[in-house]
Protein backbone atom coordinates (compact mmCIF):
# COMPACT_ATOMS: atom_id res chain seq x y z
CA UNK A 1 0.00 0.00 0.00
CA UNK A 2 1.09 3.57 -0.65
CA UNK A 3 0.76 4.31 3.05
CA UNK A 4 3.74 2.01 3.62
CA UNK A 5 6.02 4.03 1.34
CA UNK A 6 8.76 5.83 3.24
CA UNK A 7 8.46 9.37 1.88
CA UNK A 8 11.11 10.65 4.30
CA UNK A 9 13.69 8.54 2.48
CA UNK A 10 12.90 10.34 -0.78
CA UNK A 11 13.12 13.74 0.90
CA UNK A 12 16.44 12.78 2.52
CA UNK A 13 17.73 11.62 -0.86
CA UNK A 14 16.82 14.95 -2.46
CA UNK A 15 18.73 16.86 0.19
CA UNK A 16 21.70 14.49 0.41
CA UNK A 17 22.26 14.36 -3.36
CA UNK A 18 22.08 18.15 -3.74
CA UNK A 19 19.06 17.95 -6.02
CA UNK A 20 17.16 20.82 -4.46
CA UNK A 21 17.18 24.25 -6.09
CA UNK A 22 19.85 26.39 -4.48
CA UNK A 23 20.16 30.14 -4.11
CA UNK A 24 22.97 29.91 -6.65
CA UNK A 25 20.54 28.38 -9.18
CA UNK A 26 18.27 31.42 -8.88
CA UNK A 27 21.22 33.84 -8.87
CA UNK A 28 22.48 32.31 -12.13
CA UNK A 29 19.08 32.93 -13.75
CA UNK A 30 19.27 36.53 -12.59
CA UNK A 31 22.79 36.88 -13.99
CA UNK A 32 21.87 35.32 -17.35
CA UNK A 33 19.06 37.86 -17.81
CA UNK A 34 21.16 40.91 -16.93
CA UNK A 35 21.08 42.16 -20.54
CA UNK A 36 17.42 41.41 -21.23
CA UNK A 37 16.21 44.93 -20.46
CA UNK A 38 18.65 46.32 -23.05
CA UNK A 39 17.58 43.64 -25.55
CA UNK A 40 13.93 44.54 -24.94
CA UNK A 41 14.76 48.18 -25.69
CA UNK A 42 16.47 47.11 -28.94
CA UNK A 43 13.35 45.19 -29.99
CA UNK A 44 11.25 48.29 -29.29
CA UNK A 45 13.57 50.31 -31.56
CA UNK A 46 13.15 47.71 -34.30
CA UNK A 47 9.38 47.87 -33.82
CA UNK A 48 9.47 51.66 -34.17
CA UNK A 49 11.61 51.43 -37.32
CA UNK A 50 9.69 48.59 -38.99
CA UNK A 51 6.20 48.77 -37.43
CA UNK A 52 6.21 44.96 -37.23
CA UNK A 53 4.22 43.71 -34.24
CA UNK A 54 6.44 40.68 -33.71
CA UNK A 55 9.24 42.94 -32.46
CA UNK A 56 6.84 44.57 -29.98
CA UNK A 57 5.81 41.16 -28.63
CA UNK A 58 9.40 39.94 -28.44
CA UNK A 59 10.37 43.05 -26.50
CA UNK A 60 8.02 42.22 -23.65
CA UNK A 61 8.74 38.51 -23.80
CA UNK A 62 12.51 39.10 -23.52
CA UNK A 63 12.06 41.75 -20.85
CA UNK A 64 9.95 39.37 -18.73
CA UNK A 65 12.14 36.28 -19.17
CA UNK A 66 13.18 34.75 -15.86
CA UNK A 67 11.40 37.41 -13.81
CA UNK A 68 8.75 35.18 -12.20
CA UNK A 69 8.65 31.59 -10.98
CA UNK A 70 5.50 29.56 -10.32
CA UNK A 71 5.79 27.14 -7.37
CA UNK A 72 3.57 24.50 -5.83
CA UNK A 73 4.05 24.88 -2.09
CA UNK A 74 3.33 21.58 -0.29
CA UNK A 75 2.90 22.78 3.28
CA UNK A 76 2.83 19.39 5.04
CA UNK A 77 5.94 17.96 3.44
CA UNK A 78 7.58 21.41 3.26
CA UNK A 79 8.41 21.04 -0.43
CA UNK A 80 8.32 23.88 -2.97
CA UNK A 81 8.09 22.44 -6.49
CA UNK A 82 9.09 24.75 -9.35
CA UNK A 83 6.28 24.36 -11.89
CA UNK A 84 7.31 27.00 -14.37
CA UNK A 85 9.97 29.62 -14.93
CA UNK A 86 8.87 32.31 -17.36
CA UNK A 87 10.96 31.95 -20.54
CA UNK A 88 10.97 34.03 -23.71
CA UNK A 89 12.57 31.33 -25.97
CA UNK A 90 14.48 34.05 -27.84
CA UNK A 91 17.88 33.35 -29.44
CA UNK A 92 19.33 36.52 -27.95
CA UNK A 93 18.43 35.55 -24.39
CA UNK A 94 21.31 33.85 -22.56
CA UNK A 95 18.94 32.35 -20.01
CA UNK A 96 16.93 30.57 -22.71
CA UNK A 97 20.15 29.58 -24.48
CA UNK A 98 21.20 27.76 -21.30
CA UNK A 99 17.82 26.06 -21.00
CA UNK A 100 17.96 25.11 -24.69
CA UNK A 101 21.42 23.61 -24.19
CA UNK A 102 20.03 21.37 -21.44
CA UNK A 103 17.17 20.37 -23.75
CA UNK A 104 19.61 19.46 -26.53
CA UNK A 105 21.79 17.43 -24.18
CA UNK A 106 18.78 15.52 -22.86
CA UNK A 107 17.49 14.97 -26.39
CA UNK A 108 20.66 14.04 -28.25
CA UNK A 109 23.03 12.47 -25.71
CA UNK A 110 21.25 9.06 -25.65
CA UNK A 111 21.66 8.83 -29.46
CA UNK A 112 25.29 9.95 -29.32
CA UNK A 113 26.16 7.49 -26.55
CA UNK A 114 24.40 4.66 -28.37
CA UNK A 115 26.39 5.46 -31.53
CA UNK A 116 29.66 5.60 -29.56
CA UNK A 117 29.51 1.82 -28.94
CA UNK A 118 30.31 1.21 -32.62
CA UNK A 119 31.70 4.52 -33.90
CA UNK A 120 34.27 7.14 -32.96
CA UNK A 121 32.62 10.45 -32.03
CA UNK A 122 34.59 13.49 -33.24
CA UNK A 123 34.18 17.26 -32.91
CA UNK A 124 34.41 19.03 -36.29
CA UNK A 125 34.73 22.84 -36.40
CA UNK A 126 34.65 24.76 -39.69
CA UNK A 127 35.23 28.49 -40.04
CA UNK A 128 36.30 31.09 -42.60
CA UNK A 129 37.45 34.74 -42.49
CA UNK A 130 35.10 37.43 -41.24
CA UNK A 131 32.40 39.19 -43.24
CA UNK A 132 30.58 42.48 -42.67
CA UNK A 133 26.90 42.81 -41.77
CA UNK A 134 25.38 42.96 -45.30
CA UNK A 135 26.95 39.59 -46.12
CA UNK A 136 26.10 37.71 -42.94
CA UNK A 137 22.83 36.22 -44.20
CA UNK A 138 24.08 35.11 -47.66
CA UNK A 139 27.28 33.95 -45.97
CA UNK A 140 25.22 31.65 -43.71
CA UNK A 141 23.37 30.29 -46.75
CA UNK A 142 26.69 29.52 -48.42
CA UNK A 143 28.07 27.91 -45.24
CA UNK A 144 25.06 25.66 -44.72
CA UNK A 145 25.00 24.51 -48.32
CA UNK A 146 28.76 23.88 -48.27
CA UNK A 147 28.43 21.85 -45.07
CA UNK A 148 25.64 19.74 -46.58
CA UNK A 149 27.80 19.11 -49.65
CA UNK A 150 30.75 18.17 -47.41
CA UNK A 151 28.62 15.61 -45.57
CA UNK A 152 27.44 14.09 -48.84
CA UNK A 153 31.07 13.75 -49.92
CA UNK A 154 32.10 12.12 -46.62
CA UNK A 155 29.24 9.62 -46.68
CA UNK A 156 29.87 8.72 -50.33
CA UNK A 157 26.67 10.16 -51.80
CA UNK A 158 28.79 12.61 -53.85
CA UNK A 159 32.02 11.13 -55.17
CA UNK A 160 35.38 12.69 -56.03
CA UNK A 161 37.37 10.74 -58.59
CA UNK A 162 40.52 9.34 -57.06
CA UNK A 163 39.30 9.43 -53.43
CA UNK A 164 37.52 6.62 -51.57
CA UNK A 165 35.84 7.76 -48.35
CA UNK A 166 34.43 4.31 -47.52
CA UNK A 167 37.14 3.59 -44.88
CA UNK A 168 35.98 6.70 -43.03
CA UNK A 169 32.72 4.91 -42.26
CA UNK A 170 30.71 8.11 -41.86
CA UNK A 171 27.44 7.34 -40.04
CA UNK A 172 25.92 10.56 -38.66
CA UNK A 173 26.46 14.23 -37.84
CA UNK A 174 24.86 17.01 -35.80
CA UNK A 175 25.51 20.61 -36.84
CA UNK A 176 25.11 23.75 -34.76
CA UNK A 177 26.07 27.34 -35.51
CA UNK A 178 27.81 30.08 -33.54
CA UNK A 179 28.49 33.69 -34.55
CA UNK A 180 31.06 35.88 -32.81
CA UNK A 181 31.56 39.52 -33.67
CA UNK A 182 33.76 42.54 -33.06
CA UNK A 183 32.54 45.96 -34.18
CA UNK A 184 31.45 45.45 -37.82
CA UNK A 185 33.03 42.04 -38.44
CA UNK A 186 31.15 38.74 -37.99
CA UNK A 187 32.80 35.35 -37.68
CA UNK A 188 30.71 32.26 -38.33
CA UNK A 189 31.59 28.88 -36.84
CA UNK A 190 29.98 25.53 -37.55
CA UNK A 191 30.38 23.18 -34.59
CA UNK A 192 29.43 19.62 -35.37
CA UNK A 193 29.65 16.14 -33.93
CA UNK A 194 30.36 13.39 -36.45
CA UNK A 195 30.37 9.61 -36.06
CA UNK A 196 33.00 7.68 -38.07
CA UNK A 197 34.84 4.36 -37.85
CA UNK A 198 37.01 3.68 -34.83
CA UNK A 199 40.74 3.20 -35.17
CA UNK A 200 41.36 5.77 -37.89
CA UNK A 201 45.04 6.72 -37.90
CA UNK A 202 45.16 10.53 -38.00
CA UNK A 203 48.38 11.65 -36.24
CA UNK A 204 48.66 15.42 -35.78
CA UNK A 205 52.15 16.19 -37.08
CA UNK A 206 51.66 19.05 -39.58
CA UNK A 207 51.67 22.81 -39.17
CA UNK A 208 50.20 25.60 -41.27
CA UNK A 209 48.96 29.14 -40.67
CA UNK A 210 46.08 27.88 -38.50
CA UNK A 211 48.61 26.36 -36.08
CA UNK A 212 49.43 29.78 -34.65
CA UNK A 213 47.69 32.44 -32.58
CA UNK A 214 48.82 36.03 -32.27
CA UNK A 215 49.00 37.14 -28.65
CA UNK A 216 49.70 40.64 -27.35
CA UNK A 217 52.10 40.94 -24.42
CA UNK A 218 50.11 42.43 -21.48
CA UNK A 219 53.05 44.68 -20.53
CA UNK A 220 54.73 45.76 -23.75
CA UNK A 221 51.76 45.35 -26.06
CA UNK A 222 53.95 43.65 -28.64
CA UNK A 223 52.20 40.94 -30.64
CA UNK A 224 53.97 37.62 -30.96
CA UNK A 225 53.10 34.43 -32.79
CA UNK A 226 52.39 31.44 -30.54
CA UNK A 227 52.18 27.85 -31.76
CA UNK A 228 48.94 26.30 -30.48
CA UNK A 229 48.33 23.04 -32.36
CA UNK A 230 49.33 20.51 -34.99
CA UNK A 231 47.06 19.13 -37.70
CA UNK A 232 46.61 15.73 -39.24
CA UNK A 233 46.93 15.27 -43.00
CA UNK A 234 43.18 14.62 -43.11
CA UNK A 235 42.43 17.96 -41.37
CA UNK A 236 44.58 19.85 -43.89
CA UNK A 237 42.79 17.99 -46.69
CA UNK A 238 39.45 19.09 -45.21
CA UNK A 239 40.67 22.70 -45.00
CA UNK A 240 41.39 22.67 -48.74
CA UNK A 241 38.14 20.90 -49.60
CA UNK A 242 36.13 23.25 -47.37
CA UNK A 243 37.49 26.33 -49.13
CA UNK A 244 36.77 24.88 -52.55
CA UNK A 245 33.19 24.08 -51.53
CA UNK A 246 32.55 27.52 -50.02
CA UNK A 247 33.98 29.37 -53.01
CA UNK A 248 32.15 27.29 -55.59
CA UNK A 249 28.79 27.48 -53.83
CA UNK A 250 29.26 31.23 -53.38
CA UNK A 251 29.60 31.60 -57.14
CA UNK A 252 26.50 29.45 -57.72
CA UNK A 253 24.41 31.37 -55.16
CA UNK A 254 25.34 34.64 -56.85
CA UNK A 255 24.45 33.24 -60.25
CA UNK A 256 20.90 32.59 -59.05
CA UNK A 257 20.22 36.13 -57.92
CA UNK A 258 22.28 36.96 -54.85
CA UNK A 259 23.06 40.69 -54.93
CA UNK A 260 25.47 42.56 -52.68
CA UNK A 261 24.92 46.17 -51.74
CA UNK A 262 28.54 47.08 -50.98
CA UNK A 263 32.02 45.86 -51.79
CA UNK A 264 33.49 42.94 -49.87
CA UNK A 265 36.60 43.63 -47.77
CA UNK A 266 39.80 41.90 -48.94
CA UNK A 267 39.71 39.74 -45.79
CA UNK A 268 36.40 38.17 -46.84
CA UNK A 269 36.52 34.55 -48.03
CA UNK A 270 34.30 35.67 -50.92
CA UNK A 271 36.55 38.53 -52.02
CA UNK A 272 38.14 36.66 -54.88
CA UNK A 273 34.67 35.59 -56.10
CA UNK A 274 32.99 38.99 -55.79
CA UNK A 275 34.48 42.42 -56.23
CA UNK A 276 32.52 45.68 -55.98
CA UNK A 277 29.31 43.64 -55.94
CA UNK A 278 30.03 42.05 -59.32
CA UNK A 279 30.68 38.34 -59.85
CA UNK A 280 34.12 37.37 -61.06
CA UNK A 281 35.12 34.08 -62.61
CA UNK A 282 36.56 31.80 -60.00
CA UNK A 283 39.03 30.43 -62.55
CA UNK A 284 39.40 29.81 -66.25
CA UNK A 285 38.50 26.47 -67.77
CA UNK A 286 35.42 24.30 -67.43
CA UNK A 287 36.76 22.07 -64.62
CA UNK A 288 39.17 24.51 -63.01
CA UNK A 289 36.83 25.40 -60.13
CA UNK A 290 35.20 21.98 -59.76
CA UNK A 291 35.59 19.81 -56.65
CA UNK A 292 38.26 17.46 -57.98
CA UNK A 293 41.31 15.91 -56.37
CA UNK A 294 43.64 18.07 -58.48
CA UNK A 295 41.82 21.26 -57.50
CA UNK A 296 41.79 20.28 -53.82
CA UNK A 297 45.56 19.78 -53.93
CA UNK A 298 45.98 23.09 -55.79
CA UNK A 299 44.48 25.06 -52.90
CA UNK A 300 47.73 24.78 -50.93
CA UNK A 301 48.43 23.97 -47.29
CA UNK A 302 48.10 27.57 -46.10
CA UNK A 303 45.25 28.67 -48.38
CA UNK A 304 42.33 26.65 -47.03
CA UNK A 305 39.73 27.74 -44.52
CA UNK A 306 40.10 26.68 -40.88
CA UNK A 307 38.92 23.13 -40.12
CA UNK A 308 39.63 21.28 -36.86
CA UNK A 309 38.78 17.64 -36.12
CA UNK A 310 39.32 16.43 -32.54
CA UNK A 311 38.10 13.59 -30.33
CA UNK A 312 35.03 14.60 -28.39
CA UNK A 313 35.45 15.70 -24.78
CA UNK A 314 32.92 17.21 -22.38
CA UNK A 315 33.78 20.76 -23.42
CA UNK A 316 33.18 19.81 -27.07
CA UNK A 317 29.60 18.82 -26.27
CA UNK A 318 29.12 22.19 -24.60
CA UNK A 319 30.46 23.92 -27.73
CA UNK A 320 28.09 22.05 -30.03
CA UNK A 321 24.95 22.70 -28.00
CA UNK A 322 25.59 26.20 -26.68
CA UNK A 323 24.23 29.60 -27.70
CA UNK A 324 24.14 30.83 -31.29
CA UNK A 325 25.62 34.18 -30.24
CA UNK A 326 26.30 36.06 -27.04
CA UNK A 327 25.17 39.50 -25.96
CA UNK A 328 28.84 40.44 -25.57
CA UNK A 329 31.35 40.82 -28.37
CA UNK A 330 34.87 39.36 -28.38
CA UNK A 331 36.02 42.15 -26.07
CA UNK A 332 33.22 41.45 -23.56
CA UNK A 333 31.34 44.66 -24.43
CA UNK A 334 27.54 44.58 -24.74
CA UNK A 335 26.45 44.43 -28.36
CA UNK A 336 25.63 47.64 -30.16
CA UNK A 337 22.26 48.21 -31.76
CA UNK A 338 23.91 47.76 -35.17
CA UNK A 339 25.25 44.36 -34.06
CA UNK A 340 21.79 43.44 -32.80
CA UNK A 341 20.09 44.38 -36.08
CA UNK A 342 22.70 42.55 -38.15
CA UNK A 343 22.32 39.35 -36.11
CA UNK A 344 18.53 39.60 -36.06
CA UNK A 345 18.17 40.17 -39.78
CA UNK A 346 21.03 37.86 -40.73
CA UNK A 347 19.76 34.86 -38.80
CA UNK A 348 15.97 35.27 -38.96
CA UNK A 349 14.38 32.02 -40.11
CA UNK A 350 17.69 30.14 -40.20
CA UNK A 351 17.73 26.65 -38.70
CA UNK A 352 20.84 26.47 -36.55
CA UNK A 353 20.69 22.83 -35.42
CA UNK A 354 20.48 20.06 -38.05
CA UNK A 355 21.06 16.30 -38.09
CA UNK A 356 22.56 14.23 -40.91
CA UNK A 357 22.89 10.55 -41.70
CA UNK A 358 21.44 8.33 -38.96
CA UNK A 359 20.69 11.49 -36.95
CA UNK A 360 18.76 13.11 -39.81
CA UNK A 361 15.33 12.61 -38.23
CA UNK A 362 16.26 13.76 -34.72
CA UNK A 363 14.08 16.61 -33.51
CA UNK A 364 16.24 19.70 -33.99
CA UNK A 365 13.81 22.53 -33.21
CA UNK A 366 14.73 25.17 -30.64
CA UNK A 367 11.81 24.56 -28.26
CA UNK A 368 12.80 24.33 -24.62
CA UNK A 369 11.27 21.31 -22.95
CA UNK A 370 10.84 20.04 -19.42
CA UNK A 371 11.56 16.34 -19.34
CA UNK A 372 9.11 14.12 -17.47
CA UNK A 373 9.61 10.49 -16.59
CA UNK A 374 7.63 7.86 -14.71
CA UNK A 375 9.36 8.60 -11.44
CA UNK A 376 8.47 12.27 -11.38
CA UNK A 377 4.88 11.60 -12.49
CA UNK A 378 4.37 9.15 -9.64
CA UNK A 379 6.21 11.34 -7.16
CA UNK A 380 4.04 14.33 -8.01
CA UNK A 381 0.84 12.29 -7.96
CA UNK A 382 1.76 11.01 -4.49
CA UNK A 383 2.32 14.54 -3.26
CA UNK A 384 -1.09 15.60 -4.55
CA UNK A 385 -2.74 12.77 -2.61
CA UNK A 386 -1.05 13.45 0.72
CA UNK A 387 -0.30 17.16 0.52
CA UNK A 388 -2.44 19.29 -1.80
CA UNK A 389 -0.29 22.28 -2.90
CA UNK A 390 -0.87 25.99 -2.99
CA UNK A 391 0.32 27.61 -6.26
CA UNK A 392 2.23 30.86 -5.78
CA UNK A 393 4.01 33.18 -8.22
CA UNK A 394 7.27 34.68 -6.93
CA UNK A 395 9.80 37.07 -8.37
CA UNK A 396 13.46 36.03 -8.23
CA UNK A 397 14.05 38.24 -5.18
CA UNK A 398 11.00 36.82 -3.42
CA UNK A 399 12.21 33.30 -4.24
CA UNK A 400 15.64 34.03 -2.74
CA UNK A 401 13.99 35.48 0.40
CA UNK A 402 11.83 32.37 0.77
CA UNK A 403 14.86 30.12 0.35
CA UNK A 404 16.81 32.00 3.02
CA UNK A 405 13.98 31.48 5.48
CA UNK A 406 14.81 27.76 5.30
CA UNK A 407 11.24 26.48 5.76
CA UNK A 408 10.96 24.60 2.45
CA UNK A 409 13.09 22.34 0.28
CA UNK A 410 12.94 23.76 -3.26
CA UNK A 411 12.88 21.16 -6.04
CA UNK A 412 12.43 21.09 -9.81
CA UNK A 413 11.57 18.24 -12.15
CA UNK A 414 14.73 18.71 -14.23
CA UNK A 415 16.84 17.83 -11.19
CA UNK A 416 14.46 15.35 -9.61
CA UNK A 417 14.60 13.16 -12.71
CA UNK A 418 18.14 12.22 -11.71
CA UNK A 419 17.10 11.08 -8.25
CA UNK A 420 17.55 7.63 -6.80
CA UNK A 421 18.39 4.99 -9.38
CA UNK A 422 17.98 2.52 -6.53
CA UNK A 423 15.46 0.60 -4.48
CA UNK A 424 13.80 3.75 -3.11
CA UNK A 425 12.88 4.92 -6.60
CA UNK A 426 11.66 1.45 -7.54
CA UNK A 427 9.61 1.29 -4.35
CA UNK A 428 7.73 4.43 -5.31
CA UNK A 429 7.25 3.23 -8.90
CA UNK A 430 5.70 0.02 -7.59
CA UNK A 431 2.76 2.15 -6.40
CA UNK A 432 2.21 3.62 -9.84
CA UNK A 433 -1.40 2.39 -10.13
CA UNK A 434 -2.44 3.13 -6.55
CA UNK A 435 -3.67 6.65 -7.19
CA UNK A 436 -4.65 8.92 -10.10
CA UNK A 437 -2.03 11.17 -11.68
CA UNK A 438 -1.56 14.73 -10.50
CA UNK A 439 -3.15 17.48 -12.58
CA UNK A 440 -0.92 18.67 -15.41
CA UNK A 441 0.39 22.10 -14.37
CA UNK A 442 -0.48 24.91 -16.74
CA UNK A 443 -1.15 28.63 -16.66
CA UNK A 444 -4.57 30.17 -16.86
CA UNK A 445 -4.87 33.77 -18.02
CA UNK A 446 -5.52 34.68 -14.41
CA UNK A 447 -2.18 33.09 -13.49
CA UNK A 448 -0.47 34.99 -16.28
CA UNK A 449 -1.99 38.20 -15.02
CA UNK A 450 -0.73 37.55 -11.49
CA UNK A 451 2.73 36.62 -12.73
CA UNK A 452 3.21 39.59 -15.00
CA UNK A 453 1.37 42.20 -13.00
CA UNK A 454 4.27 42.22 -10.53
CA UNK A 455 6.85 42.61 -13.30
CA UNK A 456 4.96 45.02 -15.51
CA UNK A 457 3.89 47.18 -12.58
CA UNK A 458 7.29 48.86 -12.53
CA UNK A 459 7.60 49.06 -16.31
CA UNK A 460 5.93 51.33 -18.81
CA UNK A 461 2.66 49.38 -18.72
CA UNK A 462 0.93 51.37 -15.98
CA UNK A 463 -1.64 52.72 -18.41
CA UNK A 464 -2.64 49.22 -19.53
CA UNK A 465 -2.39 47.33 -16.24
CA UNK A 466 -3.02 50.09 -13.75
CA UNK A 467 -6.71 49.19 -13.51
CA UNK A 468 -6.34 45.45 -12.89
CA UNK A 469 -9.11 44.15 -10.65
CA UNK A 470 -8.19 41.44 -8.16
CA UNK A 471 -10.79 39.32 -6.36
CA UNK A 472 -10.84 36.17 -4.25
CA UNK A 473 -12.27 33.12 -6.01
CA UNK A 474 -14.98 31.81 -3.60
CA UNK A 475 -14.48 28.18 -4.68
CA UNK A 476 -10.68 27.87 -4.47
CA UNK A 477 -9.95 30.75 -2.13
CA UNK A 478 -7.14 31.87 -4.48
CA UNK A 479 -6.58 35.41 -5.65
CA UNK A 480 -7.52 35.87 -9.31
CA UNK A 481 -7.33 38.77 -11.73
CA UNK A 482 -10.19 40.13 -13.79
CA UNK A 483 -8.76 41.19 -17.14
CA UNK A 484 -10.23 43.64 -19.60
CA UNK A 485 -10.53 42.69 -23.27
CA UNK A 486 -7.54 44.92 -24.10
CA UNK A 487 -5.43 43.31 -21.35
CA UNK A 488 -6.47 39.85 -22.48
CA UNK A 489 -5.48 40.57 -26.08
CA UNK A 490 -2.13 41.90 -24.88
CA UNK A 491 -1.41 38.65 -23.03
CA UNK A 492 -2.57 36.56 -25.99
CA UNK A 493 -0.11 38.37 -28.25
CA UNK A 494 2.64 38.22 -25.65
CA UNK A 495 2.55 34.50 -25.05
CA UNK A 496 1.15 33.23 -28.35
CA UNK A 497 0.02 30.11 -26.56
CA UNK A 498 -3.72 30.35 -26.17
CA UNK A 499 -4.08 26.66 -26.97
CA UNK A 500 -2.22 25.81 -23.76
CA UNK A 501 -4.17 28.18 -21.58
CA UNK A 502 -7.73 28.41 -20.37
CA UNK A 503 -9.71 31.51 -19.60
Amino acid sequence: MIEDFDFKTVLAGIQADGLEISENYVAEIKDRTKYNAELAAYFIRMYEHTNQDRYFRRSYAVGGCGQTMLFDFHNKTRLADLIRLELCHDRFCLNCAKMRQVTYLDRFMPHILAMSDEKEILHLVLTAPNVSAPYLRPYMTIFFQAYGKLIRILNGTVTIRGIDFAPLGFAAALRNTEITYLRKDYHLHIHSIVAVNKGLHMPKIRTNKFSYDYVADPITGRVRRVHTRYFSDFEIFLQRLWRLLVDRIAARVFKFGLLFTEALPPSSPLYHVFKDGVARKVSAGKRKGAVTLDNIRAVGRNNGYSVVLDPVANENFIQVFKYAFKCEDEQAAFMSYDNFVALQEGTHGKKFMQGYGQWLKLKCDENIQDGFDDFFDVFKAYLWQVDRPESVNLTLEETLTKMREGEYTFITRSKLRNLLSNSTKQALLSHKDDFPPAPVPRFSFADLGLAYDRYLRNKDRVQLFGSVQKIVDPESGHNVVLLSEQQLHFLEDLFQSTENCHA
